[in-house]
C-alpha cells in the first residue's frame, strides 16, 4: 500500500525452533476498507465526537457510513 508493491516477504522466529518466510500478496479489498477506516477515524478526530463503541469492518466496504444520527460519506483521498 505505501511501497506499490505486489508482495512482500515476512521472516519470522517461533522460539528458537521454528523458522519461517511468509509470502504476503497485495489485497486491495482490505487496503480499500483500512483507508476507509482511516477517513471515517479522522472524521470523529476532526469533529470532536465519541465513535461507536463498535463498528464491524464489513461496514467499510461502502462509500458512507451512519453513526445512528448522521451520515457520514467516505471519500476517496488522492
Amino acid at each position: 500500500m505505501c511501497a506499490a508493491s505486489k508482495r512482500c516477504y515476512v521472516s519470522v522466529f517461533f522460539g528458537n525452533m521454528k523458522y519461517e518466510v511468509m509470502e504476503i500478496s497485495e489485497d486491495l479489498e482490505f487496503q480499500e476498507q483500512l483507508t476507509n477506516a482511516e477517513i471515517l477515524f479522522w472524521h470523529f478526530v476532526k469533529t470532536k465526537k465519541e465513535p461507536p463503541e463498535f463498528i464491524s469492518f464489513e461496514n467499510f466496504n461502502s462509500k458512507e457510513f451512519t453513526d445512528g444520527e448522521t451520515i457520514i460519506p467516505i471519500l476517496a483521498r488522492k
